[in-house]
Parts: structure tokens; sequence; C-alpha cells
């Protein structure tokens, strides 16, 4: 997805974390077009973590971090483990997956039985499973400091009272720097965001007063032409790649895990136009025994 809140979550991601870990944006996974949305590498001294929250406590270790502007279905889950699949076996490293969704992710949760395993958070849900997806729902976070660059990606309530917490931060907050270079993006998409009731007219102005503090909005002002365009140009080569794309990535996969596609499974794949479907197969891959385990629908 290449819509403005995607833009803006991953922003806040990367400004969270930024100079703390390697933080990759639109991590290509593949020549082919295939990417996941924020791929973090952990530092070396991990303790300096602490100072950036939830989001820098759960980057102590490699991870992936997708966020939704909606709670993700199955089917995104699928994808989103399919790719995770391809970088771990691209880079021989365990990286955790973690979805991010505005509200409860119900199927998702009760599909893989992911359980709320943080006991000092609320909100953060996961499984023994290591290769399981981990979830956050924005809406059962617990209204702390620690939690504010993940609740502004929320809606409705939960963007409002983070929206009134940034606004309560000191001058010189990091955070408060680091959402100053957003707020574009997050304005345009605020109506979005609160689809189901009309924005208060307060929670417009503290965009503006916060805005007002600083010449970054400026330059965001100015940048926004560009972000978009190159935000345009991805999605559309997604597009024309991502049956190929995906065909390609299951093939390495299968490869890599010494599993050879016999004739009906090769024909299978040649022949299949549905993307979504190629995206299940590869994350069964990641974990199947043999290549009838994969095609097995």
């Amino acid at each position: 997805m290449h819509e403005p809140f995607d833009m803006f979550a991953k922003g806040l991601i990367d400004a969270c974390l930024d100079g703390y870990c390697t933080v990759s944006v639109e991590e290509p996974i593949t020549t082919d077009p295939m990417f996941s949305d924020v791929v973090v590498e952990p530092p070396s001294n991990p303790a300096r973590l602490a100072r950036r929250g939830i989001l820098g406590q759960l980057a102590r270790e490699a991870c992936v971090f997708e966020p939704y502007s909606k709670a993700p279905t199955l089917d995104d889950a699928d994808r989103c483990l399919a790719r995770v699949s391809l970088l771990r076996v691209a880079r021989r490293v365990h990286y955790g997956l973690w979805l991010i969704s505005p509200s409860a992710a119900r199927t998702v949760i009760d599909e893989w039985r992911l359980e709320p395993r943080f006991d000092a958070i609320d909100g953060l849900y996961s499984s023994e499973l290591r290769r399981a997806p981990r979830v956050i729902v924005l809406t059962e976070l617990p209204r702390t400091r620690s939690t504010l660059m993940l609740r502004l990606m929320g809606r409705g309530a939960v963007l409002r009272d983070a929206l009134a917490d940034v606004d309560a931060l000191p001058q010189r907050a990091w955070e408060r720097q680091g959402v100053l270079r957003l707020l574009l993006q997050l304005k345009r998409e605020l109506a979005r965001m609160t689809e189901t009731e009309a924005p208060p007219e307060e929670v417009v102005m503290r965009y503006r007063e916060i805005a007002r503090e600083s010449d970054k909005i400026i330059r965001a002002l100015r940048a926004e032409g560009r972000a978009e365009g190159i935000a345009e140009g991805i999605t559309e080569g997604e597009a024309r790649g991502a049956l190929e794309g995906a065909r390609a990535a299951l093939r390495t996969l299968l490869a890599s895990r010494g599993l050879e596609l016999d004739a009906r499974a090769s024909e299978l794949l040649a022949t299949c136009d549905d993307v979504q479907r190629i995206h299940r197969w590869i994350a069964r891959a990641a974990t199947a025994t043999s290549a009838d385990n994969v095609f097995g629908d």
C-alpha cells in the first residue's frame, strides 16, 4: 500500500529509530518489486533503545514493521509473512514480524492463537512460535509517552489523544521534532483516519500550532510533490511486476530450502495469475517439508 497514511506511519517509525538502529523503509527483498514496509536491524548496543519507547524496545531484535490503516486480514498477514520469509532466507537473519493495527485484528489473532505476552504492556500480541506474526493493537495501548509514536498511527479517539500528548510535550522533545516534518502528510490524512466523525477544530488547530513552531514544515511543503511522485512510481512498478516477482520469489525460496518442483507444481505456478494465492504458497514454503505441502490447495 502506498497511501498518505502509509508514508506517515513509516515516517514515524523512521523518526523514532533513526540514529539508534539501521532502518530501511520500503526495503526491496528480491530483484523484482517486492518490498517490506520498514526493516529494522538492531544496534550493537541495544540498551540505547530504551530512550525510544515501546518501538525502541521492540527494535532490540531484527524485525519488520507493517503498519495498516485498517485491521489487517489473514491474507494481509500471509503476504507479510511471505515477504519476511524471503528476507530471512536472503540475509540469514531471523526477523520478527509486527503488524500494526488501528483496531483488534481478531481474525489474525485468533487464527494464529496470539496472546498478550508482554505483561507490562497492553495491546501487544505474540506467539511462542518464532515465525508467527505479532500484532500491535493501537486502541489497546496505554496512554503513555512510551507509546506515543505508535498511537499517532491510530485513528479517531486514539489519534486525538496522541495529538494532545504531542501538544503537551516540551519544545525540545525528540518526539515533537520527529513529528514536525511529518505534519503535512498527517494533516491530509486526518479526515480519513477520523472518517467515523468530523475531526474537532481543536485537533486541526493543534496541528497548525505545532507546525508553525519550526521551519521544517516549510521544507516538508516543498518536498511534498517529490514524495508523492516517488510513491506513485513505486506503486506503478509494484503493480506491473507483482505477479512475476511473486513467482520468482517462490522459486528462489523453494530452491534455497532444497524443495524441487515437479511437473504438476511447475505448471500450477506458471499458470496461476492470482498473486495472493502465490503469496500464500510462499508463506507455506517457509516451513514446508515438501513441495506437495506448498501446493496443497
